[in-house]
């Protein structure tokens, strides 16, 4: 995966934190980077932040109308709003939960 962050020590490269979100099952955090881009990173629930996230994605883009922060992963899209996270692969929802 090209965008996934190999070292840990990556994610403490950011601007600003942007949003978290606890799901019943994961932990989201978006946060933009020093070049203005965002960043995903997941982690389930039993995981700490300061462990390697499941999966980093640089790249999203924020729609102002509803909210959402949208990150692609090749056919795969999250999509994580003011209380909910929502996974597609294509226009199939996959998982969707709301805040915790």
């Amino acid at each position: 995966m090209k965008e996934q962050i190999e070292s840990i020590k990556d994610l403490s490269q950011y601007k600003m934190l942007v949003r978290m979100l606890d799901t019943e099952t994961y932990t989201v955090r978006i946060d933009e980077l020093k070049n203005g881009k965002l960043r995903y990173a997941c982690w389930k629930r039993s995981a700490t932040i300061s462990s390697k996230p499941d999966i980093v994605i640089e790249g999203g883009v924020y729609n102002h109308d509803t909210m959402e922060y949208t990150f692609k992963n090749g056919e795969y899209s999250y999509i994580v709003g003011l209380g909910n996270l929502v996974v597609k692969k294509g226009n199939k929802i996959l998982l969707e939960q709301s805040r915790r």
